[in-house]
């Protein structure tokens, strides 16, 4: 697991998650031509329930940025589905997670 890029927030389960989605970047990143999609996949994954989670922290603060944070959440996640969906294998998929 290479976490060059994480800095600790403070906040136990947000860092706990910041964590998860490094890894799941460095797996991306590092993944052979096969597993790609797959990686692909669980990325989104666990990027979609750490938004979800960090949203709904986001939603009670009165920051005026929370919105453009929510926003930006909202477009990586459209631009993970975007990649998917023009992936020209993406019936090969060997993840052990659920979607």
């Amino acid at each position: 697991m290479n976490l060059k890029n994480f800095f600790p927030i403070g906040d136990p389960r947000l860092d706990d998650d910041h964590r998860r989605l490094e890894l799941a970047i460095d797996v991306l990143a590092s993944s052979q031509a096969q597993d790609r999609f797959t990686a692909l996949h669980d990325l989104r994954q666990v990027a979609a329930a750490h938004f979800e989670s960090e949203d709904a922290d986001l939603s009670r603060m009165a920051d005026g940025n929370a919105k453009c944070h929510v926003d930006e959440h909202a477009e990586v996640l459209k631009s993970l589905d975007e990649v998917r969906l023009g992936w020209p294998h993406r019936s090969v998929m060997r993840s052990s997670r659920q979607p």
